[in-house]
């Protein structure tokens, strides 16, 4: 099951393992053409994933993808 939403200014999917093994999950950043996604935003968005329950753990694989 994949979740879209808005987080923080940014478009993200999260992709959830169906099997519940959260270390299979994978959170996805769109980078549209004016916006520039580096290793700090992207943190800054796991960690609010994290603490409003989206993700179980901080360690999450996480890609960005480009327009």
């Amino acid at each position: 099951m994949d979740e879209y939403i808005d987080v923080l200014g940014f478009s993200i999917v999260i992709c959830y393992d169906e099997m519940g093994n959260w270390k299979r999950d994978k959170v996805i950043f769109y980078q549209h053409p004016d916006q520039t996604i580096g290793e700090h935003e992207a943190l800054n968005v796991i960690q609010y994933l994290y603490s409003e329950g989206f993700i179980v753990d901080r360690r999450v694989a996480y890609q960005v993808l480009t327009d």
